[in-house]
């Protein structure tokens, strides 16, 4: 219904039914005017999804058309450019849609400055809530200098940082923070923080000759 309102206005539009494929699509995509973007949607939240996007394409204007305007935090507002409640009706969203071009342009940045290395290593994850340390065991898909993606056995949300540990010996003293930058299921993307350009070294050759030897 909503795909046939705005191609009837001259837009041509790209639909998702789950938020990763969304993710997906949003990235991958040459050219996009803007996101429209439930915030109650099936396998994970519109904000997960908005900062998921905003982290690959800061320069993407983000819409959020939710009836759920009570129950969204104000952390989730803060990661789109406008919130359209869906009580306005399609109009007001169709408005907002339009009012994107006045908005602030992000020039774009690329999504990474290091290269990243398959590598499957256990790791340990401590994150601080509410003056207690919670513990995530889970297993990395790629690392680099720059941060790393894995998978874990809990949840993490966009934002939140975290000390690592990783689980194998030519990493051993190897210690470091890193921010959650998006989450895509199960699957998690961090960056590392405070990093020395040595320990870059450090990191990015160890990586080398693990990935070598897998």
């Amino acid at each position: 219904m909503m795909r046939t309102y705005f191609e009837a206005h001259g837009y041509v539009v790209l639909t998702e039914t789950t938020g990763c494929s969304a993710i997906q699509a949003a990235i991958a995509a040459h050219s996009l005017y803007a996101v429209v973007l439930d915030y109650d949607i099936p396998d994970m939240s519109g904000a997960d999804i908005s900062a998921a996007i905003r982290c690959a394409k800061p320069e993407i204007p983000i819409i959020m058309f939710s009836g759920l305007r009570a129950a969204i935090t104000e952390s989730a507002l803060r990661a789109v450019d406008i919130f359209v409640d869906k009580e306005q009706g399609m109009g007001t969203l169709l408005k907002a849609l339009e009012d994107v071009e006045k908005l602030p342009r992000v020039r774009s940045v690329s999504r990474r400055r290091f290269p990243r290395f398959a590598v499957k290593l256990p790791i340990v994850l401590d994150v601080e809530r509410s003056g207690a340390t919670a513990r995530l065991n889970g297993i990395t898909t790629t690392i680099g200098e720059g941060g790393f993606g894995s998978r874990l056995d809990g949840e993490l949300s966009p934002g939140e940082f975290v000390s690592i540990a990783v689980c194998d010996l030519k990493l051993a003293s190897f210690r470091p923070r890193a921010q959650v930058r998006y989450r895509h299921g199960d699957l998690y993307g961090l960056a590392f923080v405070g990093l020395s350009a040595s320990q870059q070294q450090e990191i990015r050759y160890s990586c080398e000759q693990l990935n070598t030897a897998t």
